[in-house]
């Protein structure tokens, strides 16, 4: 483990703690009010900035963030490509711990998983180190990639946490769970399933959080990308409204599904996309004959 000592324990061997301003690990999760969940260093600056960004310099609402794999698998530019892989997840932490500080995070938590390992249910081990996390911050709100995301792995763990918090008694669960958007938008979403995030605060820390992350953002320009994609998002929201919010994202609302542990995940999901095939098939039936 790195910077702070803990009693708390881990299943890897490689996980990584990192509290911005040394607090105990417990301390640091007893006051989170917002937590990250994400599959990779960069993930949560994407998918949580909702959540930081209401916490920032809050003294009575602290967002933490958890990082479940290592992030080795990454596409390199030349600059990494001579990297060893423990060197590479070393860097990619590094990065993490930056965008922890910037943001003034609470904590953040590296669980070290290798990708293969979480898209290979079920993994045991990430799945009571998340219940761990759980039990002792009890957050009101959690920010996971939502279970419609297009790569795999952000999928795999976007599942694992939903069954991490089921495994919490119905009084300690969160008040709220978001699936939010990453690799693939969520903008064809009935307007009654998505729910939009004013992100109008602080941009220039939104395009800072990202711009840490130098080893991806050699490969890809993410922080110009997202940016714009939140600005985009704001613009083609309502096509008959004035622009007055100069950034969103999107989610979705999942809290049903642990607020009911019967609910069907994959039906549950499955009818958001059917709730946008009969959107779509009654403006086609409206205007062709």
């Amino acid at each position: 483990m790195a910077i702070t000592k803990t009693s708390i324990q881990f299943s890897h061997p490689d996980v990584e703690i990192f509290i911005p301003d040394g607090r105990s690990l417990e301390d640091a999760l007893q006051r989170t009010t917002h937590l990250g969940i994400g599959a990779h260093q960069d993930d949560l600056e994407i998918i949580a900035i909702p959540g930081i960004l209401d916490c920032w310099e809050k003294t009575d609402l602290w967002f933490s963030g958890v990082v479940v794999t290592n992030g080795a698998g990454a596409p390199r530019s030349e600059m990494h490509t001579p990297l060893t892989p423990t060197d590479f997840i070393h860097t990619r932490n590094e990065e993490q711990k930056k965008a922890a500080s910037l943001g003034k995070y609470s904590a953040q938590i590296m669980l070290g998983f290798s990708s293969q390992e979480v898209k290979n249910p079920p993994l045991i081990p990430g799945l009571k180190d998340l219940h761990t996390i759980l039990t002792h911050s009890e957050p009101e709100y959690i920010y996971i990639h939502n279970p419609l995301d297009l790569h795999p792995t952000h999928t795999a763990v976007s599942l694992l946490t939903i069954e991490a918090v089921r495994q919490l008694p119905l009084k300690e669960r969160p008040k709220f769970l978001y699936g939010m958007a990453c690799w693939g938008g969520l903008d064809w979403t009935t307007q009654g399933n998505q729910i939009s995030f004013d992100l109008s605060a602080q941009p220039d820390l939104q395009y800072q959080l990202l711009d840490v992350y130098k080893s991806q953002n050699s490969v890809k320009n993410y922080p110009e990308a997202v940016m714009a994609k939140r600005k985009s998002n704001a613009t083609f929201h309502h096509y008959d409204q004035k622009d007055e919010i100069p950034y969103l994202c999107f989610g979705l609302d999942l809290t049903p599904l642990i607020r009911d542990d019967k609910l069907s995940i994959s039906g549950f999901l499955l009818s958001k996309i059917d709730e946008h095939r009969k959107q779509s098939s009654l403006l086609l039936d409206t205007y062709l004959p």
